[in-house]
């Protein structure tokens, strides 16, 4: 058994699809998946490792980086079809609901719309309406289920974007200044199912 600690956004959007592969690959071997927004102790919480979102100065040297990422603006695009209004400029957003992910103590400044609307160069810009969240994941399912548009780390919903639940209709894009890392615990090192699920993790990033 490898029991591993992780956001719920990493765990539903990125790592559950892909589970299925590891359990054909590896048959023998069990996951267990604590998915939560609160940073858990890595020795004393019983986790063999953890996914966690680091800035890339402050993560350990044995850390396995598994991606950077990207913020984009993503919409459903029955969303666009059915409002018929634009969406091919930030100037744009003016026209349209905005998901808000509100995370407590701006952790996640990135995923601000202020703070994005700031460096696309539409400060002032007023939409025409809003609907907050405190979680990222619903942020993202209202996007998907046509509400409006949100803010998205895009190594996240790629797999959305491909299965065009999503697009990302807009040309900025700008990089955020953490990665995603999986830790290790001590106790992983006497733990023989860690290696190949570490191993194959390294692969579906690859």
């Amino acid at each position: 058994t490898v029991t591993l600690a992780t956001t719920q956004a990493f765990a539903s959007f990125w790592l559950i699809p892909r589970l299925a592969d590891f359990r054909r690959t590896h048959p023998g071997i069990d996951i267990r998946i604590s998915a939560d927004t609160r940073l858990v102790d890595l020795e004393r919480g019983r986790f063999d490792a953890a996914v966690r979102y680091l800035q890339d100065r402050n993560a350990p040297a044995s850390a396995l980086r598994l991606f950077g990422d990207t913020v984009v603006p993503v919409v459903s695009p029955a969303l666009l079809k059915k409002s018929a209004k634009p969406l091919a400029k930030p100037a744009d957003l003016a026209h349209h609901i905005l998901l808000a992910y509100e995370d407590e103590g701006q952790r996640r400044p990135w995923l601000s719309w202020p703070v994005w609307l700031e460096m696309a160069g539409v400060a002032d810009l007023r939409p025409a309406g809003s609907i907050a969240f405190n979680q990222y994941e619903p942020t993202i399912r209202a996007a998907i289920d046509g509400q409006g548009v949100a803010l998205a780390t895009l190594a996240l919903v790629a797999d959305l974007l491909k299965q065009g639940k999503l697009v990302a209709p807009l040309p900025q894009r700008f990089a955020n200044p953490r990665s995603y890392y999986l830790l290790l615990a001590d106790r992983a090192a006497t733990n023989p199912a860690m290696e190949p699920f570490r191993r194959w993790l390294a692969d579906q990033v690859e």
